[in-house]
């Protein structure tokens, strides 16, 4: 079998054939000796690829786009969305009693995201920049749950 393959991707549902694969033996029966490694904010694999401390990443599109514009040489090698554009499973989650209920309601706020440039990120800002023209009104700020 070759070298060890490490696969990073942030702890999400879009990956899941990663694992089925993983725990099936596909990547063995074609001798890839593969690890898949969890990364906490999908932006820093573009830095973990360059470190050579993984060698294949999922990092969303708007990572990769953002990478590659700034002029890493990634490539891509496959594709493994299942969110199709009208897909509506994300939210903003606010407190009850926050009184947010609409975009401009987010003006002078601060939005906390996973990953700053990341998809989330990303989505909010067009949310926010499409229902009102108020992208610059409101800040973001990365946040990091615990697990």
């Amino acid at each position: 079998m070759a070298d060890k393959i490490a696969i990073a991707t942030s702890a999400n549902a879009e990956v899941a054939a990663l694992y089925v694969a993983q725990e099936e033996g596909i990547f063995a029966k074609n001798g890839l000796d593969t690890e898949i490694k969890i990364i906490a904010l999908n932006p820093t694999i573009p830095a973990s690829l360059l470190s050579e401390s993984i060698q294949i990443g999922v990092p969303t599109p708007t990572v990769f786009d953002q990478a590659v514009d700034n002029g890493l040489d990634l490539v891509t090698i496959a594709g493994v969305s299942t969110i199709r554009g009208d897909y509506k499973g994300v939210a903003l989650v606010v407190r009850a009693d926050s009184n947010m209920a609409a975009p401009k309601d987010f003006v002078g706020k601060t939005v906390a995201v996973p990953g700053l440039n990341a998809v989330l990120h990303i989505s909010v800002q067009l949310w926010l920049e499409r229902a009102a023209s108020i992208r610059k009104a409101f800040a973001m700020s990365k946040h990091h749950s615990r697990r």
